[in-house]
């Protein structure tokens, strides 16, 4: 049930065109839907900072040591919301990396997890 909402909230993304400015409540609402539909809730809560980011879309900060996430920054535009839900999901997958792997990078475990995303048209791409 829960892959389906957000295979239908990516669909009614794409769409959406023109640029899109997330707002923290849209930020935190995509981040429970792929939080429960990918990752079975396992992923900490976490702050979700919008702001302008220079050569990134967006940023995961965390402790490899303790695998604790601190904190996803995410770019305060996109070129369509499309292109935010495939950021905000890897940077996503790099918050699962630190907490659950205590590592990060865009090795075997990106790419396994990028399968998974395809699968519901989610398509994370290591530029992102």
């Amino acid at each position: 049930m829960s892959k389906l909402r957000l295979r239908e909230y990516v669909e009614r993304s794409e769409k959406r065109n023109g640029v899109f400015v997330p707002r923290p409540r849209q930020a935190a609402y995509a981040f429970g839907l792929i939080n429960r539909a990918m990752f079975n809730d396992c992923l900490s809560r976490t702050e979700i900072q919008i702001r302008k980011l220079r050569g990134v879309w967006g940023w995961c900060y965390g402790d490899l040591h303790t695998q604790k996430n601190d904190w996803i920054a995410i770019n305060d535009s996109f070129p369509n919301k499309t292109h935010f839900i495939r950021v905000l999901a890897h940077e996503m997958v790099h918050q699962y990396q630190i907490e659950q792997l205590g590592q990060i990078d865009h090795g075997m475990t990106f790419e396994d997890w990028n399968s998974k995303f395809r699968k519901i048209g989610i398509h994370i791409k290591k530029e992102d």
